[in-house]
């Protein structure tokens, strides 16, 4: 891949969608990322998974000074423990936007009997719920959210209490709630639909 070395050292917008790029690529970025003081958007999004390149870049999250905004990794297939590491460092950052569509982040695959986590959704919750300012919008369709063959529905009183508190402020919200076997249980719809309703002028 093509690195334009001022541009990760001064941009506001880095966007490798689409982009295949190496541990090496990712490791070369970390370098210039690193001195960067001004960007707010970052696409890492693409078709092919990259999870160890990601998670090069996700390690050195936590020693960027950037005003990171908008986060976009669609369809980079990271997992449960390299979406945590993604998501971890970002908590004292002013993140507004941020898609992980496509990235199993509850441990679990569209079949299959996977024991379901939460350990990702709850970040995503504490993004949310963050004091002086959480996420405005929010995709986390294809990720399995109702489980495989094991029906799931730990996620919902998370995600109905996230929506509650007070200091929520999300606009849209993407959840794309299917899986292989059952559509959701109408008991989790009704403890769900109202207050993504109440909070968000897009659902989705």
């Amino acid at each position: 891949m093509d690195l334009e070395p001022q541009s990760l050292l001064r941009g506001e917008v880095l966007d490798v969608d689409g982009e295949t790029f190496s541990e090496h690529d990712a490791e070369l970025m970390v370098q210039l990322l690193l001195h960067n003081t001004t960007l707010t958007r970052m696409d890492l999004s693409g078709t092919r998974p990259l999870p160890r390149e990601i998670k090069i870049l996700s390690d050195a999250f936590a020693r960027c000074r950037f005003p990171l905004r908008e986060l976009l990794v669609n369809g980079r297939g990271l997992g449960l423990e390299n979406c945590a590491s993604l998501l971890e460092p970002l908590r004292n950052v002013p993140l507004e936007t941020l898609e992980l569509r496509k990235n199993e982040i509850c441990g679990v695959r569209a079949s299959g009997r996977e024991p379901f986590s939460t350990y990702v959704l709850k970040i995503v919750c504490e993004l949310i719920t963050r004091p002086g300012g959480g996420l405005r919008r929010l995709n986390l369709q294809e990720n399995n959210l109702l489980g495989n063959e094991i029906y799931s529905s730990e996620w919902v009183t998370l995600l109905v209490d996230a929506l509650k508190n007070p200091n929520c402020r999300l606009e849209e919200l993407h959840l794309g709630l299917v899986n292989q076997q059952h559509g959701m249980h109408e008991r989790d719809a009704s403890v769900l639909g109202e207050p993504v309703w109440a909070c968000c002028s897009e659902c989705l």
